[in-house]
């Protein structure tokens, strides 16, 4: 049954990290608190995994609201007060939250990036992102499953396969917005980056969108590669800010199975590829000298193709296209 419950966990920071800009903006134009910070944010996720056959699969993602009380202006010795709220199953945030706060994820959520500034703002930093998802496909024709121990099971129509996607990602960067370059009047800072990241989801083996048999293999999806960065933001009005960049990241991918790799699958004159790319827009406005409206959205594609070495992406045979979709909606009133 879906109801609204609270989750009470306090030390996760689940700000998205390309909402930064915002908040510096409101540092740097804003009245300060004399007594206490309120906010009162919504975070919402959503993950569209390439299809498996012979089954309609369901995602659940982020679906939270969050309260927080910082007293500090005026009460030195507490720093931060947080009510969660969920409009969606609690049972199922509960344990997305968790996932992403195990070991290093709640260290990285919490800390943010950690960096190291040299030559005026230019700076070299690493980043650690985790983002969970409960996952759900529900056979509807018959289907062979093969887990990560190699064991096969037939699936019947009715039978389930119910998952749990943490997609982890590692990315070590140089901020180069420091330099005297003008790339563009569009945009404020620019960087680039290598990037690594890998989950686990049950994948049918796919070609171009037409699947090779009738199997589903429990697999590790990894891409890694180098990227470039760009980010801006425009002043609409006093008091009204529009933050917008892209990013995209090229290089190898491949998906694992229990005892082989999509490798084994392709011809052997050909390589695996993966691409990624996203982009973000956000608006803050500063409704009064204490109060703030945040919103931002955020777009990620992921695509895994095999091609010859030297062909162009649009000559590649795809066997994997993933969508991630990120909200946030936020208030800010300073006391």
């Amino acid at each position: 049954m879906k109801y609204g419950a609270v989750i009470g966990l306090l030390l996760l920071n689940a700000d998205l990290g390309w909402a930064q800009t915002q908040d510096e903006l409101i540092e740097q134009s804003s009245t300060s608190s004399a007594y206490a910070n309120v906010d009162a944010q919504y975070l919402y996720s959503s993950w569209q995994p390439s299809k498996i056959v012979n089954a309609t699969t369901e995602t659940t993602g982020r679906n939270l609201i969050k309260f927080s009380l910082d007293p500090s202006p005026s009460i030195p010795y507490v720093k931060r007060l947080e009510y969660w709220w969920t409009p969606g199953d609690s049972a199922d945030q509960k344990e997305i939250i968790e996932r992403e706060a195990e070991g290093e994820s709640a260290f990285e959520r919490y800390i943010g990036t950690l960096q190291y500034v040299f030559l005026g703002d230019n700076s070299v930093y690493y980043n650690f992102e985790s983002t969970a998802f409960i996952g759900n496909a529900e056979i509807n024709q018959l289907a062979e499953y093969i887990d990560e121990d190699n064991q096969v099971s037939v699936l019947r129509p009715g039978d389930e396969i119910s998952f749990l996607t943490v997609i982890r990602e590692h990315e070590v960067g140089i901020d180069l917005s420091g330099l005297d370059v003008q790339l563009s009047q569009l945009f404020d800072s620019w960087g680039m980056f290598y990037q690594y990241s890998d989950y686990q989801r049950p994948y049918s083996l796919t070609f171009d969108r037409r699947f090779a048999d009738d199997r589903i293999f429990e697999s590790t999806i990894i891409s890694h590669g180098l990227g470039i960065r760009f980010d801006g933001v425009a002043a609409l009005s006093p008091g009204l800010f529009f933050s917008y960049g892209f990013d995209a990241v090229s290089g190898r991918g491949n998906i694992e199975f229990s005892n082989a790799d999509l490798e084994d699958f392709i011809d052997d004159d050909k390589k695996l590829y993966s691409d990624k790319y996203s982009y973000h827009f956000g608006l803050l406005w500063q409704i009064f000298d204490r109060l703030d409206l945040d919103i931002g959205f955020r777009h990620e594609v992921l695509e895994i193709d095999s091609r010859l070495e030297n062909d162009d992406v649009e000559n590649g045979i795809n066997h994997l296209e993933e969508n991630m979709r990120f909200i946030n909606f936020g208030l800010a009133f300073r006391l």
